[in-house]
């Protein structure tokens, strides 16, 4: 259990982040308007930053000692369904939130622009 908080700190952590918006009351959000970004973008735009940081721990972690399923499912399967639970849960247990299946296609349009983007990366880089 140790050696996963080690390895994957990064990830968990933005994880909580991911909790912490989809489940704070939106009141706490409106002093944070400072740019005027829309929920669908801000989904987006925080997907691609969780993409990109659990693509990067996962690599990190495993280097080439990893399947192409095992990386599917950690990196891009996961993720989504962890999209998909929060709208489900907000709909259910933080009213007045609610589940917007949009927002989820946004969480996984983010997923999958972070791994073009890490793929891109590892492609012109020998950094992973």
């Amino acid at each position: 259990m140790l050696n996963i908080l080690k390895n994957y700190w990064k990830s968990i952590l933005f994880t909580l982040f991911i909790f912490y918006l989809s489940f704070a009351k939106p009141a706490s959000f409106k002093d944070l308007n400072v740019i005027n970004i829309t929920d669908k973008t801000a989904h987006f735009l925080v997907y691609v930053a969780y993409g990109i940081v659990i693509i990067f721990d996962f690599i990190q972690k495993n280097r080439n000692n990893y399947t192409r399923l095992a990386f599917i499912t950690f990196c891009i399967i996961s993720p989504i369904m962890l999209g998909g639970l929060i709208e489900i849960i907000q709909e259910a247990f933080f009213k007045p939130r609610s589940a917007e299946w949009v927002d989820w296609l946004a969480d996984i349009f983010g997923i999958l622009t972070a791994w073009g983007i890490m793929s891109l990366l590892k492609t012109r880089t020998k950094y992973f």
